[in-house]
């Protein structure tokens, strides 16, 4: 993240890396706060999906785009004319198929299910949060984050992503992802 005046900058890359500094901020505090699950939670898709978009990106930005928004663009590409207005990333799911498919990195049937099932009934519930009392039991959150970690260390390992980041950024990344997991221990 750099700071310009009165803006802070944001690029993929940054949103993992602020990404796993909440993960490894907040993993060490579940036991007396429990309630910090949900940032947990949170904080591991959002990683994840971001380090998904890190690695499977190619040079127009196409790769992980919707696909109608990918057609638009490539198609201004091809023919000019006005910039498309609206660039939708592809959703969770598709980029999840996307990096299995490219080679990105490989999953067992315990990862998927982990990562979709931390997709669907939490991080979604989690975001789009209506007026409801919900307890969860949170004995297979740590794996399910666990599996999270293990992708967006994949991902973020994956040539499209490494050579994008400097020393300190994989560092910080690797120290972020050693204590996450350790916490979850």
């Amino acid at each position: 993240m750099h700071e310009k005046g009165d803006f802070i900058h944001f690029d993929e890359i940054e949103d993992v890396l602020s990404s796993t500094d909440l993960l490894a901020d907040v993993i060490p505090k579940l036991s007396d706060a429990p309630e910090y699950w949900k940032w947990a939670i949170v904080a591991s898709h959002s990683g994840l999906q971001g380090a998904m978009v890190c690695a499977f990106q190619d040079t127009s930005g196409a790769s992980v785009l919707h696909k109608k928004s990918a057609r638009a663009l490539l198609r201004w590409f091809d023919e000019g004319g006005e910039f498309p207005e609206r660039k939708w990333l592809a959703g969770f799911e598709a980029l999840l198929i996307r990096c299995v498919e490219g080679g990105i990195f490989t999953l067992t049937e315990q990862q998927e299910n982990d990562v979709r099932r931390l997709h669907n009934e939490f991080r979604n519930t989690f975001s789009h949060f209506t007026p409801q009392s919900w307890y969860i039991r949170p004995l297979g959150l740590p794996r399910m984050i666990e599996s999270a970690i293990y992708l967006i260390e994949s991902a973020m390992k994956h040539s499209n992503a490494a050579y994008r980041m400097d020393e300190t950024q994989k560092r910080r990344l690797a120290d972020n992802l050693a204590k996450a997991r350790a916490a979850l221990r």
